[in-house]
């Protein structure tokens, strides 16, 4: 008889998942996103905001309240509203890695990366996150475009490879979470920016 760790089965989904997300969402210099690209999820605010509303529910037809009940379909109605507003303001965000500062090893790797307005509709509350990055949280409104900069810790010399930057935002009520991964594709002038070549003095 086999039997499965919980750390097999982590690893079997994580294989999987990132094979499907390959093929989802391919490696780009710049990505439009989309219904296609975007993923969305109540947080956890929003699970709770969930079990305020069951309960209400409940409670009121338990009961027989008719105010119960028309305040529990109303918020039923704003948990509705925040998913669409949620992922219209992700919807139409231009992603770009625009440039790339070379660097020694084990230094911050400095990437920039464009957020712009594919259209006339404005994004606020843009948050951007490497794995193992602080997030930077940027707003497209006044200007179509903004330029943020994100650090990257590094260890050793070689080909840098950041992986898959996570786009999200919780706008508006912050109950449901909108988001993407941006696969970054090795461009020469971004690779080449990439090298970090340890060259201090040794001795």
């Amino acid at each position: 008889m086999i039997s499965f760790m919980p750390s097999t089965w982590s690893q079997w989904f994580t294989v999987r998942f990132t094979r499907w997300l390959n093929q989802r969402i391919q490696p780009t210099r710049t990505i439009r996103l989309d219904r296609k690209n975007i993923f969305i999820f109540p947080t956890r605010e929003g699970f709770l905001f969930g079990i305020v509303m069951i309960t209400m529910f409940l409670g009121g037809v338990n009961y027989g309240n008719s105010l119960v009940l028309g305040l529990s379909y109303f918020l039923v109605g704003i948990f509705i509203i925040a998913i669409v507003h949620t992922f219209r303001n992700l919807s139409g965000v231009v992603v770009e890695a625009s440039r790339v500062e070379s660097c020694f090893a084990g230094e911050a790797a400095s990437f920039t990366v464009n957020i712009s307005r594919g259209g006339a509709r404005v994004h606020e509350n843009i948050g951007l996150k490497w794995e193992q990055s602080f997030h930077r949280v940027c707003d497209v409104v006044a200007e179509r475009e903004a330029n943020v900069v994100m650090l990257l810790p590094t260890t050793s010399r070689g080909w840098y490879v950041p992986g898959r930057l996570k786009i999200y935002t919780t706008f508006p009520l912050g109950i449901i979470s909108a988001w993407s991964w941006f696969p970054i594709v090795p461009h020469r002038r971004l690779s080449e920016a990439c090298a970090l070549e340890d060259l201090r003095p040794h001795g």
